[in-house]
């Protein structure tokens, strides 16, 4: 290697302990950590003296979760309450622009069949439209040609557009 690069390495001596990297101030010695957990294999970060993320010896992501099941797994505190609407921020992933132009788009979520394929399947996404949003859910109609169609668009008045039928069934 070349470059200015730097190495710690914590090692235990057998294999089940664990190595840690503790942040702290004078009021607290380990406010914050970084844990790694040879037993289980998994990587523990600690906030303010409490566990706020894992990652486990799978890979999968919890943020509020100790045991997550899935990819990524987000447990939180209920935010919103009782009412959708209004200004409170939600518990859930944000989303933003860091510049505003009426009617452009924002990806808020993509998913692609296989991941080496450099265009997305599906996406749902937002368009402010400087009077409001729209909330786009977009399709592909052919194998690697990325998003095709703009399937379906709630608008701010909460009217639904779709570019093709509706048809009530039941879906397994």
């Amino acid at each position: 290697n070349t470059g200015d690069h730097s190495i710690f390495r914590n090692s235990i001596g057998g294999t089940t302990g664990s190595n840690y990297i503790f942040f702290g101030d004078s009021a607290d010695s380990d406010a914050g950590f970084i844990r790694y957990n040879h037993s289980d294999n998994a990587m523990y970060f600690q906030t303010n003296a409490s566990e706020a993320m894992r990652i486990d010896s799978s890979g999968k992501v919890g943020i509020g979760a100790t045991s997550p099941t899935t990819s990524l797994e987000i447990n939180a505190a209920n935010t919103l309450g009782a009412t959708f609407t209004g200004t409170t921020a939600g518990e859930g992933v944000e989303v933003s622009q860091t510049s505003y132009t009426a009617n452009n788009y924002v990806s808020l979520i993509e998913g692609k069949y296989l991941a080496s394929q450099a265009a997305p399947h599906v996406r749902i996404g937002a368009q402010y439209t400087g009077s409001g949003s729209k909330l786009v859910f977009g399709t592909s109609n052919s194998y690697g040609s990325g998003i095709t169609n703009s399937a379906l668009i709630i608008d701010p008045s909460g009217d639904i557009t779709t570019s093709g039928k509706i048809t009530p069934g039941t879906y397994r």
